[in-house]
């Protein structure tokens, strides 16, 4: 009969194989969260500083939170002409008529709507900063998991 026999402390090994596959997940996340705000557009930083990471063990999403999740998609797959974007009060169209074209008062809903009129008009190039991300980055993001697997091997071979 063949066989094989572990000695040593075997109850620590699955403990370290979850702590080197989460360091690997939050290494790919954080990593990917850099270079997709590398490749946003800036103009007052509202969308690159949106962009944010959340790391479980088994799950990591980089996205875009409030302010800029209101028009991340936009930005990431650009826009057909037809459609206004959203101008009224609030906006964030609005917000950037007034901080760009120092617009205030009166003139401010008036010079949203023909900003939006002129967006809804012409198409918006995408950026696709996470797209180009994803392909970019891949290799990077499988040599946080070798070296986890690396060092998972290491650690489980002293047992």
């Amino acid at each position: 009969m063949t066989s094989v026999t572990v000695t040593g402390n075997t109850k620590s090994i699955p403990k370290e194989i979850e702590k080197q596959l989460l360091n690997a997940m939050l290494f790919s996340t954080s990593h990917l969260e850099n270079k997709v705000a590398e490749k946003t557009p800036v103009n007052f930083g509202i969308l690159r500083n949106s962009i944010t990471s959340k790391s479980t063990l088994t799950r990591g999403v980089v996205f875009a939170q409030n302010p800029g999740a209101k028009y991340v998609e936009f930005v990431e797959r650009g826009r057909r002409p037809g459609k206004f974007p959203p101008w009224g009060v609030g906006s964030s169209l609005e917000l950037w008529v007034r901080r760009v074209l120092k617009v205030s008062g009166k003139r401010l809903r008036s010079t949203s709507y023909l900003v939006a009129r002129k967006i809804a008009k012409k198409v918006t190039k995408a950026v696709e900063m996470f797209e180009t991300t994803e392909k970019q980055e891949k290799n990077k993001v499988i040599r946080f998991y070798q070296r986890a697997i690396g060092q998972i091997e290491r650690v489980t071979s002293d047992v």
